[in-house]
């Protein structure tokens, strides 16, 4: 009955308001430009937005998914190591984004890779693999070899075929 969309979803009034009908509540953490009507969502995260004063407007989509995630884990408690274990998807992101690698995103991407480098999630360890990377990775191997990888699942097939990727441990899915 929740969706969270990340890096989609400003544009999407109509497909909101049907999910609305339906009793599905969505939040959007989204980086593109909104138009001029906001989606009827429970929540619309966008530094863009002309109301928004928070003051860093170029995070990437999974920068702003990160963003609920630490305020989630205030209200919640949950640790720093979920928030740590977050940090080399955000990274990716950023790189896949190709938003500037300034302010709170310079310092995401600088822990996330910090991440991939000393303890690498396995599919990011296997997509680096496959791409005959090996040693420090920075983030041009990310935008270069990881993110067009992850991202042509999109294209060819099925989007959900990377988010399964990049969040199991199974060997024999990766």
């Amino acid at each position: 009955d929740l969706i969270i969309a990340l890096d989609c979803g400003i544009k999407a009034n109509e497909k909101i308001e049907y999910a609305n009908s339906l009793k599905i509540d969505f939040i959007i953490c989204d980086h593109h430009t909104p138009g001029e009507e906001l989606p009827k969502a429970i929540a619309v995260l966008d530094p863009k937005r002309i109301d928004c004063n928070y003051p860093y407007k170029e995070l990437s989509g999974c920068g702003i998914g990160f963003k609920l995630c630490q305020s989630l884990n205030l209200k919640n408690s949950w640790g720093k190591d979920v928030l740590y274990n977050l940090l080399d998807l955000t990274a990716l992101s950023i790189a896949s984004d190709i938003v500037p690698l300034t302010g709170e995103n310079r310092v995401l991407a600088y822990f996330g890779l910090k991440l991939i480098n000393e303890k690498p999630r396995k599919s990011i360890a296997r997509l680096l693999e496959l791409a005959n990377k090996d040693g420090r990775i920075d983030i041009t191997a990310l935008v270069f070899f990881v993110g067009p990888r992850i991202n042509a699942a999109g294209r060819i097939d099925q989007a959900e075929l990377s988010v399964k990727l990049l969040i199991t441990d199974d060997d024999e899915l990766i």
